[in-house]
């Protein structure tokens, strides 16, 4: 293999070609050549970051407690932070039945809706934003959960 493209670090370059050949770190240590349709791909996505593409845009998803959700420009990428919030949250409700009611206001990429809807599937979680395209791919996260998807403004509340 030949050494990551300058200006990308090892990390992320590994990464992008993780995602252009499907495989895995252990498989990667295995590549002795890319095809080439994944060398047309990492390229693309090496082209992408080095533009300055989120790397979780590139990827699609981003891991966010205990669910996976897709980002993409709709949506700001889900931050650490978030997930102390989750985690908060989960310890605060300690448990929850279909009496329980989750709102996440400004639920962006739906991320905290789902991952409290994981955690307490009884419960009737709502994942509202202002924004329809944001709307549009918390509903592709949230659909196959039974969380609530709806439009309306934090301040109209």
């Amino acid at each position: 293999m030949k050494p990551p493209p300058t200006g990308l670090p090892e990390h992320e370059a590994r990464r992008l070609l993780q995602l252009a050949t499907g495989l895995d770190a252990a498989g990667l240590g295995l590549l002795d050549a890319l095809t080439p349709e994944q060398s047309t791909r990492f390229e693309g996505y090496v082209d992408r970051r080095l533009a300055g593409e989120p790397l979780q845009y590139i990827e699609g998803t981003v891991p966010f407690g205990p669910v996976e959700v897709k980002v993409d420009p709709r949506v700001l990428i889900p931050r650490p932070e978030t997930e102390v919030l989750w985690e908060r949250a989960v310890c605060a409700l300690g448990t929850a039945d279909d009496s329980t009611v989750i709102v996440d206001l400004g639920t962006g990429s739906g991320a905290l809706a789902l991952s409290l809807k994981h955690a307490f599937p009884a419960a009737r979680v709502y994942a509202t934003d202002i924004d329809p395209d944001a709307l549009a791919l918390a509903r592709e996260n949230v659909e196959q959960a039974g969380v609530s998807v709806l439009r309306g403004d934090l301040f109209d509340a």
